[in-house]
């Protein structure tokens, strides 16, 4: 082999190495979420709201109010609202069903905010959903007050929610003024800092969650598979 061939082929080989090492350090995706900067957007999703879910869920006549599909797992939240009797007073309670095990409305951690209206800005839940199902990621959401969107800010990127509108025909059914719910999904990264909640004008921070952060493995918590 010439000296000019074996100089090509040494520097061919050089790029190659440049190549891999920086994929090893860095280029690949460690399941951690979108790369940092990126804006991660949960879209609408076709639900039949209005409507009785079609999965039990606690509480008396539950009322599908939205949908979406959540943009860092891409997996599937549906949200419905019912009236329940609290301590002799008549509150909303909001029920976010989460999917596992194939089925939808595995879990459902419902919120009943006696000290607020649902047509109020509030953050509701901060949290890995894990209870008999996998792969979400860090989802936030709430009440968006009169806000058309609701954006998450965090350390490494930002987040679009989803707005799911209830009109005042199905608002006036379930005892309420009408109002909006909120829904965003960040990585599990992004709970080891604070996180900025913007609705229009208003502005609501969450702290950082140790648990989502570092989440334990799923045999130390018993939790079931999806």
């Amino acid at each position: 082999m010439s000296a000019r061939a074996r100089e090509v082929s040494t520097a061919t080989s050089l790029a190659l190495l440049a190549l891999l090492v920086a994929g090893c350090l860095g280029g690949g995706d460690d399941g951690g979420g979108p790369a940092p900067g990126r804006l991660v957007e949960s879209a609408p999703a076709d639900c039949r709201v209005g409507e009785v879910p079609g999965y039990f869920v606690p509480g008396r006549a539950p009322t599908l109010v939205g949908c979406a599909r959540l943009g860092v797992s891409g997996k599937r939240v549906e949200f419905s609202v019912n009236r329940e009797s609290i301590v002799g007073e008549r509150v909303a309670c909001i029920n976010p069903a989460y999917n596992g095990r194939g089925q939808p409305g595995i879990f459902i951690p419902a919120i009943c905010p006696a000290t607020r209206r649902l047509s109020e800005f509030a953050v509701h839940d901060a949290s890995q959903p894990r209870q008999g199902v996998r792969d979400y990621a860090y989802v936030i959401w709430g009440t968006a007050g009169d806000a058309d969107e609701v954006v998450a800010r965090y350390d490494g990127g930002t987040a679009k929610a989803v707005v799911m509108k209830v009109d005042r025909d199905l608002a006036a059914k379930l005892g309420e003024d009408p109002f909006r719910v909120f829904v965003v999904e960040l990585p599990l990264a992004a709970g080891c800092d604070r996180v900025t909640i913007t609705a229009g004008d208003a502005t609501d921070s969450v702290a950082a969650r140790p648990k989502v952060c570092n989440p334990p493995p799923a045999h130390i918590t018993g939790k079931a598979p999806a």
